[in-house]
């Protein structure tokens, strides 16, 4: 009898064991297939990192080529700025002129129709570039 009871025992023991290994399969079958899952969900993180490498270089070579083209068109900007002051200064140059030469050919007028004695018709105020004296001196003749 303490053999059949000790056998029984053995049995018993044996039987838990065998579910144990049993349960142990299959949470070690769970955790597989939640291996599996978190593999796949890395994988998935890997490409979407890569893409958003991929798209971070597009935008810094865009941001490179919006600041290119910007740069360019601050430097155009302020040579047209700076053009457009000589420019001005020019034509402002040249009003001043044009209106001195303009005062001289009113006191030559009077001077002919006898309203300024003080100047003489023969004389000559300089005033603006030598382009402009050799066609008053022109249209004199």
């Amino acid at each position: 009898m303490a053999s059949r009871l000790s056998t029984r025992n053995a049995d018993m023991e044996l039987s838990k064991a065998l579910q144990e290994v049993e349960r142990k399969d299959r949470l070690l079958e769970e955790m597989e297939g939640e291996l599996d899952e978190a593999r796949r969900q890395v994988c998935k993180l890997k490409n979407q990192v890569q893409e958003l490498i991929h798209v971070n270089g597009q935008w810094d070579i865009e941001y490179s080529d919006l600041r290119e083209a910007f740069e360019c068109y601050r430097t155009d900007a302020k040579r047209a700025q700076s053009e457009n002051h000589d420019l001005i200064a020019n034509l402002k140059a040249e009003k001043e002129e044009i209106s001195a030469e303009l005062e001289m050919l009113k006191r030559r007028e009077n001077s002919k129709q006898g309203g300024d004695s003080n100047l003489a018709s023969s004389e000559v105020i300089v005033v603006g570039t030598a382009n402009q004296h050799h066609q008053i001196r022109e249209r004199e003749r």
